[in-house]
């Protein structure tokens, strides 16, 4: 019954009418939530299968650390909306929406995989809960980001706005370079900051300081700021390539091999994809439906894929033999899981405060 239950709305979705015109902030968002699941189905496979594949094989470790972009993309998304949505200051109610929306699945789901990883004792349920809701310490650590953007912004924005772009961009730049290489390579000043800073080190704003300040930026003049690379299409190509060529020279050599999106290498190149696709994705004039719907489901699936991929990973080992058909099959069912867990979700008001707001669902519903 829950198959077709599933089925019933995969079929009924596909005929939404969005009334939205199709915009490459939309596909981008999409894009970067397809590759952050592609990345974790990656890590699930390794871990479950073959910790050692990424010494024996060149080309998957250079395709994996390429997808690790996708989460500063999508926290830069979130900043270049407000900015260029709100460009005299945020309206009342604007943190309130946000708690609602965002916060309140954070922290439901927050619960939830505490819950799966409690082994059914009240006391370590607690102990989970207070590390990943309160400390941050999951995959879901992005929203903790994300409200400091909101609050940088509601703080900094008019500051920001009377500013030069120049000074505010090489000062953030910067501080958030200075930060995350010496947290890669000092020990001592890793400790010192776990001892400081009372959540998890991956959610302290100086270290993502550079992304917010470039995308207010970007929001601000954000029509400007695609027209000019438009014309200088090689500017974000270039950068691109040449800083994901530094960022794997370090890699293969062994300096830094951490598998994460918060990497000092990985500023410039987070930003020259971000710029590079939202150029190239403009370029597209036929609407994809797909993409925008997926778009809508895409912070859902961000909270949520990852508290199915290992269990699916094991069911997708039953039909899959290779690593990339693995991959494959993985990436398509953490996807759907999620997409079907909101649907289900989403028929009860108790539950929908599990995804907060999906406007593809609610155009199914009118």
């Amino acid at each position: 019954m829950l198959v077709l239950y599933l089925l019933y709305y995969a079929y009924w979705l596909r005929w939404i009418n969005l009334n939205r015109q199709l915009n490459e902030i939309n596909l981008l968002r999409a894009i970067a939530c397809i590759a952050v699941v592609v990345t974790h189905s990656i890590t699930n496979y390794a871990k479950t299968y073959e910790p050692a594949l990424f010494d024996q094989d060149k080309f998957i470790t250079y395709f994996r650390f390429a997808l690790l972009w996708a989460t500063p993309v999508f926290v830069m998304i979130s900043e270049v909306l407000i900015s260029k949505n709100y460009p005299n200051g945020v309206r009342k109610g604007f943190l309130l929406k946000r708690v609602k929306y965002i916060l309140v699945p954070y922290i439901l789901i927050g619960l939830l995989k505490s819950y799966m990883h409690s082994e059914g004792q009240w006391s370590v349920f607690f102990q989970r809960s207070w590390e990943i809701v309160v400390l941050g310490h999951w995959h879901g650590f992005f929203v903790l980001v994300i409200f400091q953007f909101y609050i940088l912004h509601i703080l900094l924005g008019r500051f920001l706005q009377k500013s030069h772009p120049l000074p505010p961009i090489l000062i953030s730049f910067i501080l958030s370079f200075t930060y995350l290489y010496i947290h890669a390579g000092n020990k001592e000043y890793r400790v010192f900051i776990e001892q400081v800073y009372p959540f998890w080190d991956r959610t302290i704003f100086i270290g993502w300081l550079f992304y917010f300040v470039v995308a207010f930026y970007i929001g601000q003049n954000y029509e400007r700021v695609l027209i000019f690379f438009t014309k200088h299409f090689y500017i974000p190509l270039i950068t691109a390539v040449v800083s994901y060529v530094m960022m794997m020279n370090r890699v293969m050599d062994r300096v830094f091999v951490s598998v994460k999106s918060d990497r000092y290498d990985m500023l410039i190149f987070a930003l020259s994809v971000f710029i590079l696709a939202l150029v190239l994705l403009r370029m597209i004039k036929k609407p994809n439906h797909t993409l925008i719907k997926l778009s809508h489901f895409s912070f859902f699936i961000y909270l949520t894929h990852q508290l199915t991929l290992p269990y699916l990973s094991n069911l997708t080992q039953t039909v899959a033999n290779t690593f990339w058909s693995h991959v494959v099959i993985l990436t398509f069912l953490g996807l759907a899981t999620s997409i079907g867990w909101a649907m289900l979700f989403y028929e009860s008001r108790l539950t929908k405060l599990f995804t907060g707001r999906i406007k593809a669902l609610d155009q199914l519903a009118r």
